[in-house]
Parts: C-alpha cells; structure tokens; sequence
C-alpha cells in the first residue's frame, strides 16, 4: 500500500516541482562613453577592441569632439567579456529584458522633470564566445520615450542632478546567444527627418541598464 501511494505521489511532486517560478538574475551595467571611429560600425566597453573613452580622449585628438553629444555612443555589453569564467548566456534563460536608466545634469533651458521627452538611436546585436568582438545586427532605430526625473542633489559649481525613471529599451523571448552588444547615442537631431531632438534634456552624465534574465 505504502509502495503504491509513493508511486501516485512522484509525479505529482515532479510537476510541482517542473512547475516552481525560476529566480531572476539582475545585472546593472554603467555605459561606456565611447567617441571616435566604431570597429566594423560598433562601439565595444573594453577589452582588446575596447573603443576610445570620452575620459581617454581628453589626452589625444579626439579632446575637441568629446563633449559634444552627437558624438558620444554609450556601450554595453552582458554578461562583460572580462567577467570571470567567460561564460555567456545560457540557451535555458527564456527572456531578457534591458531597462534603461539616465542620469541628468541641468544646466539652463527649461527642463521640466515631470514631462521630459528623451529621443535614443539604439543599435542591439549579439556577439559569441569565440568572437566576442564580432556583432552581428538585431535590430537599430530611434525610440522616444517619457521621462520622469527627481532631483537629487545640487552641484555647487555645475548645476541640479536628476535621477530619471527607468525605461524599458529592449525585450528578447529566445535568448540564442552568448553576449548581447548594445550602442546607444542621446542626439540633438535625427538623421533621417533632420528634426532637432533632446533640446532641453539637460547634460547627461551617466546612463545605466539593468538587465533581467529568468
């Protein structure tokens, strides 16, 4: 009786357990502030093909374009090719989602905290772990988004700082690859409609992105 009690109970606990809701991972990344010329048309955090670094260029010919946005492409890569261990993500995780975070400094103009609007040219592609400096395309465009921002301190000598609320850039529902390449520019005017973008968006000082993985 015992033995055939157990029997009707194994499979009911396998599907309770098939069934559990799987821990999600949380990585945040601070972006790279690349300038320059991209390695075959991206911009790569670090590592061997690492890019030129807005703190970098202050002490070579590139100091002049430096400070202006339009030239400033923010880069992030998951999991870091120089993490320990090296491994990428697994085909198991379902779903990654990339949410972004800004970091503004408001100098003049007339920014408004509660209702400013941020234009972002994005690029996404995916690398492997025996190239990591090779990406290959996903998707790229412009996205506009709301923004919701509260200050949280004031600069003495450069201005207010605000903290904007996170907004999601990306969602993948079949992670296939190892690494994921993201550049992300914050500029003043579109390329395919000319039209003047982020005008009083205030000067960024550090852009975030926080990616989830089941």
């Amino acid at each position: 009786m015992f033995l055939h009690c157990l029997s009707l109970l194994i499979p009911f606990l396998s599907t309770f357990t098939a069934a559990a809701p799987t821990p999600w991972t949380h990585t945040t990344v601070q972006g790279t502030k690349c300038v320059g010329a991209p390695i075959q048309g991206w911009y790569f955090p670090h590592g061997k093909h690492g890019c030129i670094t807005a703190i970098d260029s202050t002490t070579n010919h590139h100091k002049d374009i430096a400070s202006h946005p339009d030239n400033i492409h923010y880069s992030f890569q998951v999991p870091p090719v120089e993490a320990r261990g090296g491994g990428g993500f697994s085909i198991w995780q379902r779903r990654l989602y990339a949410v972004l975070r800004l970091r503004l400094l408001h100098i003049d103009g007339h920014f408004s905290g509660h209702s400013s609007q941020v234009t972002l040219k994005t690029r996404l592609g995916y690398t492997s772990s025996r190239e990591p400096y090779r990406s290959s395309l996903i998707a790229s465009g412009y996205q506009e988004r709301k923004l919701s921002c509260n200050s949280i301190k004031r600069h003495v000598f450069r201005g207010q700082a605000f903290d904007c609320s996170p907004q999601v850039l990306a969602v993948l529902f079949s992670l296939q690859h190892d690494r994921y390449l993201l550049n992300l520019l914050i500029p003043t005017k579109r390329d395919d409609t000319n039209e003047r973008t982020n005008r009083n968006l205030g000067r960024v000082t550090d852009v975030y992105v926080t990616v989830s993985t089941p």
